[in-house]
């Protein structure tokens, strides 16, 4: 139905409804810090949203196909900043930045196709 329904264990009920996307949802993914939650969908969107609150942060974009995917990296730099990598039907991996605060910071895209490998001439800014 294209909805994130967020449960309260402790009280068995509905505690959030997050809408956004306009597809079905292929994966979700919660930061190590549980700051946010990632949801890719077949709408080829990743979306970021405030696991406290439920508002939306940002939308990611750039992958061709389905988005099968989605995790978040630990924030080991010291801008604290988050890396949500994202695995594409498209034959391509994303490592998307993000602030703590929200604010997107950029991406990498590798292709996995078998001429090229991580870090090589496939992979671009």
């Amino acid at each position: 139905d294209k909805l994130i329904k967020i449960w309260s264990t402790r009280t068995q009920r509905l505690y959030r409804t997050l809408r956004g996307h306009v597809s079905d949802i292929c994966d979700l993914a919660v930061s190590v810090d549980n700051r946010f939650l990632a949801s890719a969908g077949n709408d080829l969107d990743i979306r970021l949203w405030w696991l406290h609150n439920g508002h939306p942060v940002v939308v990611l974009t750039g992958h061709q196909a389905t988005i099968s995917r989605v995790t978040f990296g630990l924030a080991l730099n010291a801008d604290l900043s988050h890396s949500l990598v994202s695995i594409g039907m498209d034959g391509t991996t994303r490592i998307w930045r993000v602030s703590s605060g929200g604010e997107y910071m950029g991406c990498t895209t590798y292709s996995t196709s078998e001429d090229s490998a991580p870090g090589g001439p496939a992979a671009r800014e």
